[in-house]
């Protein structure tokens, strides 16, 4: 029971320095790319089960032999683990970088005089006017604002806007 105890301990120990290693390191890449960020936070969990592992081979009483096959197969899997990272970091980066293009087309396009801020509101207007045109207390539909809201909201976004009545 006594050997469970210290592995635990042990264990949790080497847990706790990687975490406190990894925190560091992130504290001195947060103004850098979002790439070095996820990837010292991708490989950490990694890093800390194969800390723990060394640790504990040493500590037990294996045979060279043993104890070789162990490092090799934990070198083979960080390595396996290293490459898993690279490809999920480069695909959020990716679409990161597309996400960040299109908020960049929508304030380039809001800036050049089309209004993305007032289009839903054109939007719920002239659906709005389409469809309470009979309510009493209402201004009569204008058809001319109707067709101009309409024209806009095509532009922006085909499809929206339009009544379908099956």
């Amino acid at each position: 029971m006594t050997d469970l105890l210290i592995i635990i301990g042990l264990t949790l120990a080497s847990c706790i320095a990687v975490g406190l290693i990894g925190l560091f390191l992130l504290h001195l890449v947060r103004y850098r790319s979002l790439r070095q960020q996820l990837t010292i936070a991708t490989l950490l969990p990694v890093v800390a089960v194969a800390t723990t592992v060394l640790i504990n081979v040493q500590l037990m009483f294996l045979s060279a032999h043993d104890s070789l096959v162990i490092l090799i197969a934990l070198l083979v899997s960080l390595l396996l683990a290293a490459l898993g990272a690279w490809l999920v970091v480069r695909r959020i980066s990716r679409a990161s970088r597309r996400v960040w293009a299109g908020l960049h087309q929508l304030v380039s396009d809001s800036a050049s005089g089309t209004s993305v801020v007032g289009f839903g509101r054109d939007c719920r207007r002239s659906a709005g006017a389409r469809t309470s045109a009979g309510r009493p207390g209402r201004n009569p539909p204008n058809p001319c604002r109707i067709a101009s809201s309409r024209a806009r909201c095509r532009t922006v976004s085909p499809g929206v806007g339009q009544l379908h009545v099956p």
